[in-house]
């Protein structure tokens, strides 16, 4: 269900990988696979959670397969927390040479759901949290040269939003005239449309050497509670629209990320977007979006996986990265 993008997976070989959102899902799944490299294998992995419980339980899986593990607790929903956590890795951690950015969620309320500093829960779970550790974090990974970001991206951002790019629907301050996705469906998809978009404007940025990419996991069938919601709701239609979004495994669904982490072929790749594609057409047909930067959304494009730009629009990509800019300054 997906194709290699070639080279080897040994860039992480002795090294330090942060990965948060570890617990459950897709980071589960990469902490997995990432044990499973055998000689090319991280020396330590980082993890970056908000429940102790889960992330000690995850910390005593790797450190069984022989790799040295430590962990950090923050709520990646407050900014605040984030930055706390990001400025405890940097002060811990001194040989950060890769930082998995795949923590996020898709929050199944109807009404609009903001935190505590009243931004929107999809806005600062999933983008702001993002931005933050992205940038408190690069002055240690530019100490570790090479070096990566890997960010968990989706193909919501052109299967829901279209890759139009809606700053009052990015905040939840307004909502499409009619939203068939449901809850908060399109908030999500505009959070992970914004780390596509920034991704573009703050990867040339960034000291040499160290880069920022995004990849696309596809519809992955895990154990987080928007799939378990999905499920529910769909009853014995669920393998249907699995199979119709091209559905994949955990372990399936996290090797994009895998990619953009490890693999060799990597090397010096800056500010792109890797989709691996669907095994059907059918759910991206009515989309009017450039294949160009959102490959799978072309109906002709069932893999092999392809390597992107991030959107083109370089007035709309220079307005997020300013506003956001200034929501950020308030957090550090």
């Amino acid at each position: 269900m997906y194709a290699d993008l070639g080279g080897d997976q040994t860039f992480l070989t002795g090294k330090t990988v942060l990965v948060t959102g570890a617990t459950s899902g897709i980071g589960a799944g990469l902490v997995g696979e990432l044990l499973k490299l055998g000689d090319s294998k991280p020396a330590k992995i980082v993890l970056l959670a908000r429940s102790k419980t889960k992330v000690e339980a995850t910390a005593a899986q790797i450190t069984a397969a022989g790799v040295e593990a430590s962990y950090y607790l923050a709520d990646l929903s407050s900014p605040k927390e984030v930055v706390r956590a990001a400025k405890q890795i940097v002060a811990g951690e001194k040989k950060l040479s890769v930082a998995v950015l795949n923590a996020g969620i898709w929050d199944t309320s109807e009404e609009r759901k903001v935190q505590a500093d009243g931004l929107e829960v999809h806005y600062a779970t999933n983008y702001l949290q993002m931005v933050l550790l992205v940038e408190t974090l690069t002055p240690l990974l530019a100490k570790n040269k090479p070096s990566r970001f890997a960010v968990t991206g989706s193909f919501t951002g052109y299967s829901i939003s279209k890759g139009e790019l809606n700053f009052e629907y990015l905040s939840g301050a307004a909502q499409p005239p009619t939203n068939p996705h449901g809850g908060g469906a399109f908030p999500y998809s505009q959070s992970k449309l914004s780390q596509h978009v920034w991704v573009k404007a703050a990867a040339p940025t960034l000291p040499e050497g160290v880069t920022l990419n995004v990849a696309c996991p596809g519809f992955v069938v895990s154990d987080i509670d928007i799939v378990k919601s999905f499920k529910k709701k769909l009853g014995f239609l669920f393998p249907v629209v699995k199979f119709v979004m091209g559905g994949r495994t955990t372990a399936e669904g996290c090797q994009t990320l895998l990619h953009i982490a490890a693999s060799t072929k990597m090397d010096g790749i800056n500010g792109q977007f890797i989709d691996w594609g669907f095994k059907s057409a059918t759910v991206v047909k009515r989309l009017p979006v450039d294949p160009k930067f959102y490959p799978g959304s072309d109906p002709k494009f069932f893999g092999p996986a392809v390597i992107a730009p991030t959107p083109a629009d370089d007035a709309l990509v220079k307005k997020l990265y300013d506003e956001t800019a200034v929501i950020a300054k308030k957090f550090k």
